[in-house]
């Protein structure tokens, strides 16, 4: 078959040259990715962030052969500098610069590349409370770069969230809340690697000198919001958008997150947990209506970010719905997990990675 277009999907998902692996089998996402470049006539290769030589304009991949049958099989091949690539590296290696020179290249060379780095949160929050058509989403947000910065969202508002910005998983985020006079309440469900659950109340006095030691590395604040609850946990919802072969935004899924019973956040790693929408609608009709919102606010939002960066394809929001019915983005993440995803949907998002691909 003649390939109109050669696709490198980038990920540490795959051996590299020096491993001299001779055998492989990809998991299910790049699988359905590969038979999706099939039925498109593009040659979809794997390749580790390792395995570009820029100075002879060639990387070595793997490409699958007769895949979705019993014969299926993987072979490292060496081929040309792709036509577009698809920047799938985990993001806490992204943020540790595995694929800055990859990015670097791509640029220079004029090779389209998709997912592009999305800068931190608060930086994205900003961009969008400027734009008219989104910033009802958006939650007050702020750097907090001293303990006054805190104590400013808190003085306006009943709790606010500390988070770091290059934070996931949940990890390090504490909601601070009024807890009477001159008193605060403080709850992390993982405040570090080290340190698990974490529960205290302070004065004003030893929240200064506990904010001082923690804002050493860099936080955003951000107001609380009051979500609705299931079950006693505050439920937000991971909304997955997009880009089909046209470059427009479609919904991939939504995937409701419950917190623990007063906890604070929904993340799986930090003691959440997740359901399908239709078991949500089992036990809950009266939140029926909430989807139709959800999608709306996430293709807007999306559809905006992509005039500020023309190659995002997929993106997932954290977003909830406050006891008001109002739709509030809580965070985007433009690398998230397929574990949430039900099978159907992660089938559709691989289909779409391809298909933004053929696109670009």
């Amino acid at each position: 078959m003649k390939h109109k277009k050669c696709f490198a999907i980038v990920t540490t998902s795959v051996p590299s040259r020096t491993s001299k692996r001779s055998q492989f089998r990809p998991g299910y996402a790049f699988r359905m990715m590969a038979l999706e470049g099939e039925k498109r006539e593009l040659l979809t290769v794997l390749v580790h962030p390792k395995d570009f030589d820029w100075e002879t304009r060639r990387i070595f991949g793997w490409v699958g052969l007769q895949i979705g049958t019993e014969a299926e099989s993987w072979k490292q091949v060496k081929l040309r500098l792709p036509d577009v690539v698809y920047d799938n590296v985990y993001v806490h290696l992204v943020n540790k610069g595995m694929t800055r020179t990859i990015r670097n290249n791509c640029r220079r060379l004029c090779i389209p590349l998709f997912n592009p780095f999305v800068p931190n949160k608060l930086r994205v929050n900003q961009f969008l409370i400027g734009k008219e058509t989104v910033k009802s989403y958006i939650p007050e947000t702020k750097y907090a770069r001293k303990p006054q910065d805190v104590f400013t969202l808190l003085d306006r508002f009943h709790s606010v969230y500390v988070k770091p910005t290059g934070g996931y998983g949940g990890k390090g985020v504490t909601r601070i809340s009024h807890a009477g006079t001159g008193l605060y309440h403080l709850r992390a469900d993982r405040l570090s690697d080290k340190q698990g659950h974490f529960e205290r109340t302070m004065n004003r006095s030893e929240l200064q000198s506990w904010l001082s030691h923690r804002l050493q590395i860099r936080h955003i604040v951000q107001q609380g919001l009051n979500l609705i609850q299931v079950d006693g946990g505050q439920i937000d919802f991971r909304v997955v958008v997009q880009r089909n072969d046209q470059g427009k935004w479609q919904l991939v899924g939504i995937i409701p997150k419950i917190a623990a019973a007063g906890g604070v956040v929904t993340n799986l790693i930090a003691g959440g947990r997740k359901t399908s929408f239709q078991e949500l609608m089992l036990g809950h009709p009266e939140l029926s209506h909430v989807g139709p919102l959800l999608e709306k606010a996430a293709i807007e939002i999306a559809q905006v970010l992509s005039i500020r960066y023309p190659t995002l394809c997929l993106l997932g929001f954290d977003m909830g719905v406050d006891r008001e019915g109002k739709v509030w983005m809580i965070e985007l993440n433009s690398k998230p997990a397929r574990s949430l995803l039900a099978p159907s949907m992660q089938r559709l998002s691989s289909q779409l990675v391809t298909a933004f691909a053929d696109y670009l």
